[in-house]
């Protein structure tokens, strides 16, 4: 028996079916999708703190699994690094 495809956060009313891979933040200040409310991208240009130092967020690169994977720097090297982002939506995911 074939399963059929279910896409992941499928809770979400995405009008492209497809909340994970929505490229349309309304405005660089919000964080969520003005239609579904699902995480917006990261803005290009922005700014992340890891365990290894900060980041300078670059064009998205599409999505991979249950993430995003966005072209970005290391601030203290200047060196290219590929930054994975893990969503957890807070309407289904307690802290």
């Amino acid at each position: 028996m074939i399963q059929a495809h279910i896409p992941h956060y499928h809770q979400y009313r995405c009008l492209r079916s497809d909340p994970l891979g929505c490229q349309e933040p309304a405005a660089k200040e919000q964080t969520r999708c003005q239609h579904c409310y699902f995480p917006a991208t990261l803005p290009e240009g922005g700014q992340l703190f890891g365990k290894q130092g900060q980041y300078q967020i670059g064009q998205s690169l599409g999505q991979r699994g249950i993430g995003r994977l966005y072209q970005g720097i290391r601030l203290s090297s200047e060196e290219p690094v590929i930054i994975q982002e893990y969503l957890l939506p807070e309407k289904y995911f307690s802290a």
